[in-house]
């Protein structure tokens, strides 16, 4: 029985070895070589174990038969750039996975079966780091491994390619998987059923760290043999990092007193870095940082005033109603306490006084506008642009601009009869604007900042009317509980004149409310609007085109003063430094203990599995 139990403690040994190696070509298949960069091409190195588990009960029952998890060695070959630099953004990599067998392995594993197919192979791949890029898909496809016993075996797979976006000012990016798994199926021997492997690693399996010129070199991969438990020392300083030079060739020493620990068990001692041996048969990875100093990359940036352009329109010609009064404009959440007015005070009567109207959201319920006491009042106070003095003191009383924060000044009024309506903007007949360039200062000077806007707009047709009557025309007449167009009870419907359409009814109706509000008639101008909707409302599936009538009635009333920015402001900036560092891994792995006995409660006893007669010793 003897040679027997030798020949299955051997069939055993050729198994782990194959899990093993399978191992290895899944951890292959997470790793990156990053592409070419303009620091050049270098080739590394790294090996490292990777601890592999049954995914699934059958699997797990299995691998305790024939000594417990697999210690697979991992050894990857990188291709590709030293180090990235900040600001760079789809860097390309990829990476050849290959998987090398020497003639022992192959003739032991070739022993108990000539191929193995490798499937279902899943390797998510995690990205940390001062990169947009968070994870990687790495697509592995099925594999067949055929051995021959004798001949060194070599396989080689796809290659997966992605890229790094946005990098950082500093620090490592690290490519992780947290669980690598996949399928193994034996063509022949006796394990007919697919072992369900999952692999996880205590190392990095790739980092590309991020250099600004002038920070330290460190030369990768940093690999150190360690026992379990037991201390190691790296004399990282004196063996792999080196000064490095700016842009201009100026060299930057390294600072020994800036070397610490970031991630990892270890500590710093007497200018070393002193690790302790992870469990025996596993890596674990440290990662430090040293630096050289800090460089300038920035000058100070005072910031830039921001100036904004506020244009008060009028239309001479329609003097009686289209006419703007006053404006109370409004700056980061809060409205002016003054209106700026566009009449003379007290002008040719002097019993006109500047009306101080309160604010819309201050009206108390049922209270009337401002317009609904007075405008009739003040309807025969001719229109006058104000003064810059006087839109400065209007925007000064705005709480969160304040005195002394904006400086006004008025330009030359703007007009399609004055030739000077600039390519933006389009001027309807007789309408103008007088522009106030308003530039922000004291407090607010060299500041990014929101837009004024019109808080309330005082004019002789009231907003207030614009707004109700433009939500009417987006109804459409409907009342809000029928279908629209629904009138009062017994209510006949409005008839359209002969030889006219609906719309072209209303069109005229439109065209009739204008020459009214021309006019100075405020009750047929309202007589005739209301009219028009009734009609529009009755006669909703003619389609009526909504957006005509809103063109119509923008053309009706005053328009709202316009504010436009030509100079965007800008906080500004300090002078900006960047710290001359760099990071570092260094892996640690800890060797397997020798003539291991896996605990599967058998007492050493042989166990069957899968028609096999194995021993459980290691």
């Amino acid at each position: 029985m003897g040679s027997l139990e030798q020949t299955a403690r051997d069939s055993r040994a050729g198994r782990r070895r194959v899990w093993g190696s399978l191992a290895v070509v899944s951890m292959i298949a997470a790793v990156l070589a990053v592409g070419a960069q303009p620091s050049g091409a270098v080739t590394t190195t790294k090996s490292f174990n990777a601890t592999c588990t049954g995914a699934d009960a059958p699997t797990t029952n299995t691998l305790a038969a024939l000594g417990g998890a697999l210690a697979a060695p991992v050894t990857v070959k990188v291709d590709g750039p030293q180090f990235v630099e900040p600001g760079q953004t789809g860097v390309p990599f990829s990476i050849n996975m290959s998987l090398a067998l020497d003639a022992k392995t192959v003739d032991t594993v070739a022993a108990i079966s000539p191929s193995l197919k490798v499937s279902n192979v899943k390797a998510p791949l995690a990205v940390s780091g001062p990169t947009a890029t968070t994870a990687i898909n790495a697509s592995i496809p099925d594999q067949t491994l055929t051995l021959t016993a004798g001949k060194p075996f070599t396989a080689a797979f796809p290659a997966i390619k992605g890229q790094l976006d946005d990098i950082g000012n500093s620090g490592l990016i690290k490519i992780t998987t947290s669980s690598l798994t996949f399928s193994i199926t034996l063509t022949k021997g006796p394990l007919t059923d697919p072992l369900n492997l999952k692999c996880s690693t205590g190392s990095t399996l790739a980092s590309i760290p991020v250099k600004v010129a002038g920070s330290p070199d460190i030369v990768q991969p940093i690999e150190v043999d360690a026992v379990e438990g037991q201390p190691v020392t790296v004399d990282v300083l004196g063996e792999h990092v080196t000064n490095g030079k700016t842009k201009d060739g100026v060299e930057q020493q390294v600072d020994p007193s800036t070397l610490k620990i970031v991630d990892g068990d270890a500590q710093i001692v007497n200018g070393q870095v002193v690790a302790t041996g992870p469990a025996a048969g596993t890596t674990a990875d440290v990662t430090f940082e040293v630096c050289a100093g800090t460089i300038k990359i920035s000058d100070a940036d005072p910031g830039t005033s921001e100036v904004q352009e506020v244009r008060l329109f009028h239309d001479p010609d329609s003097q009686a109603l289209k006419r703007e009064m006053g404006s109370r404009f409004a700056f980061d959440g809060e409205s002016a306490d003054k209106v700026v007015w566009s009449m003379d005070f007290p002008g040719s009567f002097p019993f006109f006084t500047e009306p101080n109207p309160p604010k819309v959201e201050e009206l108390e319920e049922g209270q009337e506008t401002w317009w609904q006491q007075h405008a009739i009042e003040y309807f025969l106070n001719p229109h006058v642009f104000p003064t810059a003095a006087e839109m400065q003191a209007g925007l000064e009383s705005i709480p969160t601009i304040g005195a002394g924060n904006v400086k006004v000044t008025q330009g030359e009024h703007v007009s399609n009869g004055a030739g000077n309506v600039p390519e933006d903007v389009t001027l309807k007949g007789s309408m103008g604007y007088m522009p106030y360039t308003v530039e922000f200062t004291g407090d607010l000077a060299n500041k990014a900042l929101d837009q004024i806007s019109v808080a309330n707009l005082y004019s002789f047709l009231p907003s207030e009317i614009k707004t109700a009557l433009l939500g009417l025309a987006g109804e459409l007449g409907g009342d809000g509980e029928g279908e629209p167009g629904d009138g009062e009870p017994g209510e006949e419907p409005t008839p359209i004149p002969d030889g006219l359409t609906a719309k072209e009814y209303v069109d005229q109706l439109f065209a009739l409310a204008g020459q009214y509000g021309t006019n100075g008639d405020v009750v047929k101008w309202l007589e005739t609007l209301q009219l028009a909707f009734k009609v529009m409302g009755e006669n909703i599936a003619d389609l009526i085109d909504v957006a005509e009538v809103t063109a119509l009635l923008n053309d009706i009333f005053q328009p709202a003063a316009a504010i436009v920015t030509p100079v965007q402001g800008e906080d500004p900036t300090p002078e900006e430094f960047q710290e001359l560092c760099s990071q570092g891994i260094i892996t640690v792995q800890s060797a397997s203990v020798e003539g291991a006995t896996a605990t599967d409660g058998t007492g050493g006893q042989p166990t069957n599995v899968g028609g096999a007669t194995l021993s459980a010793a290691g």
